[in-house]
């Protein structure tokens, strides 16, 4: 075989192996192509996402939604874990939060200016519903809810957090209005 021959033969091999290379080029193409297709129509779903904290920021990197858990201390001086759902406005001040306390009750707290919760929905360790709404400060407000009869009940508290009034209905579903003095006294009670 001349080299000339030769030559030639390794022309064509050459021209072989490029239009292998470019077809395998363009095979792959089309596959990351249609693969990146895919991702887009269908988004990776993880099946779980473990992790102490999610908080969802707005387009300033300021957070609104925080997901989480709060060690909490019970009255009897305990540490607990309560996880929660707060929401805040856009001056980073928390408003709305829904969470489990100790026990896993669940209550939901509206919160304003003053930072303390205005509003507070829950239940009690028995299970029975209740609404407290607050002043300016924690201490005074009313509350509404449930007695252990599933009866309804209203109080009015004042500042010090005694109750001054208390509209309930009795076991008999008879109303019962009392009126208590600072001291804690009754000073009006109807009926009788």
């Amino acid at each position: 075989m001349t080299t000339e021959q030769r030559f030639k033969r390794l022309e064509r091999q050459n021209a072989k192996m490029k239009a292998a290379v470019a077809g395998m080029a363009v095979v792959l193409a089309v596959v990351l192509l249609v693969g990146a297709g895919q991702d887009q129509d269908k988004p990776k779903v993880l099946e779980e996402v473990r992790a102490r904290r999610f908080v969802v920021v707005d387009r300033s990197g300021d957070s609104r939604c925080e997901l989480g858990v709060i060690i909490a201390e019970t009255a009897m001086g305990d540490k607990v874990a309560c996880p929660h759902i707060s929401l805040f406005d856009s001056r980073k001040n928390k408003k709305v939060i829904l969470a489990l306390s100790e026990g896993s009750i669940p209550s939901l707290h509206f919160i304003h200016k003053e930072k303390h919760s205005r509003i507070h929905l829950g239940l009690h360790q028995n299970g029975l519903p209740f609404l407290h709404l607050n002043g300016k400060t924690t201490n005074g407000g009313m509350n509404i809810g449930l007695s252990e009869g599933n009866l309804p009940y209203l109080l009015i508290s004042d500042s010090s957090c005694l109750v001054r009034a208390c509209l309930e209905l009795s076991k008999d579903e008879s109303p019962k209005f009392i009126i208590f003095d600072k001291d804690g006294k009754v000073i009006f009670k109807a009926p009788e």
